[in-house]
């Protein structure tokens, strides 16, 4: 029997039918559906202070702004930065706090705003110049607290992520994997502007690794990556302007916005097929990068700038009626003509990019 597999069910995690765990506060009418989340969106909501602390071994001047309504604050005493959210959240999902549950969730708020909070670390760094000033990812809170009226609750953060179960079957000396792991990095960080460049000196050293040939950068790319199907043209497309946008950060002053770290996702995923494409004839690290990307997936989805668990993202959704048109999969092709339209930086999402 041959089976039709949706892409909206594949794809689309905050919005699906099938039963899952029953929340004990709420009783879940799984008629009429589930989506992540839902006992918090749909619940009463209280005022809570969610503070985040870091390790800065620069000292950061403190600024605030205003999100969606919530005020953001950051402050430093001593070598400890401190990151406050001031917001209302579901009172259930507090309690779950208290028992040791659902903690993702605060996370996603904080990941919302760290890459702006991680943008204005860049602008005092570079204008003060003061080299020990650093962005923060996720994985830097050094402590966790989320406080209301009546209770203070810390949380188990940070975590150790134990290997990935895959072997590296790379040398140690093969540069453009550690350039690649590099710009992932950077990614987290949300230094954005550094994960294009390295991203793109990773392309670079994949070409002088696998010797490829061409008078350049540009003509390395066209003479060798066809535009017959949409893969190759996808990537020969994404990886030309990549390298435009790189030029422009390295020699015109050009910055990529906190909100446009979607760009920046698209360049991991680009180079991430240019190296398991057919110019690496050898299979080099073929295993690696495949473990590299599954990582890379799985952390961004927890603790990326738009975090599945991101309550804020999803109650808009709700409101919103948010839809995937349902697309089917009944081949390979199908399959890729998907994955690459997705990939793929459009003229839309171009003119994103150069808008000041």
């Amino acid at each position: 029997m041959k089976y039709r597999l949706s892409i909206s069910y594949i794809f689309n995690g905050l919005f699906r039918s099938r039963k899952q765990k029953e929340s004990k506060k709420k009783e879940i009418d799984w008629e009429k559906g589930y989506y992540i989340g839902q006992e918090y969106v749909e619940d009463e909501k209280i005022h809570v202070l969610i503070e985040a602390n870091f390790f800065s071994p620069g000292p950061v001047a403190s600024f605030s702004f205003y999100l969606n309504g919530n005020k953001i604050s950051v402050s430093q005493t001593s070598v400890v930065l401190t990151l406050s959210i001031e917001r209302k959240i579901s009172e259930v999902l507090f309690k779950d706090l208290i028992e040791k549950k659902s903690k993702h969730f605060i996370l996603a708020y904080i990941a919302r705003v760290l890459p702006r909070i991680n943008q204005e670390i860049l602008s005092q760094k570079y204008a003060r110049a003061h080299i020990l000033m650093r962005t923060f990812s996720m994985y830097d809170i050094v402590a966790l607290m989320v406080k209301s009226s009546k209770h203070s609750v810390g949380l188990e953060w940070p975590q150790v992520t134990s290997d990935f179960p895959f072997k590296a079957d790379f040398q140690n000396d093969t540069i453009y994997m550690r350039d690649y792991m590099d710009a992932i990095d950077s990614y987290f960080r949300a230094d954005y502007n550094d994960c294009v460049r390295k991203i793109i000196t990773c392309v670079e050293n994949f070409f002088n690794h696998h010797k490829i040939q061409g008078d350049g950068f540009k003509n390395k790319i066209k003479e060798n990556i066809p535009e017959e199907k949409i893969g190759p043209r996808v990537i020969r497309g994404n990886l030309l302007f990549i390298y435009k946008i790189r030029n422009r950060i390295v020699h015109s002053n050009f910055r990529i916005k906190f909100s446009n770290g979607w760009f920046a996702k698209k360049a991991i995923g680009t180079v991430q097929y240019l190296l398991q494409s057919p110019l690496n004839k050898s299979g080099e690290g073929v295993e690696i990068i495949h473990g590299l990307v599954t990582q890379f997936l799985m952390l961004n989805d927890y603790y990326g700038g738009r975090s599945i668990y991101d309550l804020d993202d999803i109650e808009w959704r709700k409101n919103n009626e948010y839809k995937h048109e349902p697309k089917f999969v009944n081949t390979m092709e199908d399959m890729n003509e998907f994955a690459f339209q997705g990939l793929e930086i459009s003229t839309d999402e171009k003119s994103i990019i150069y808008k000041k």
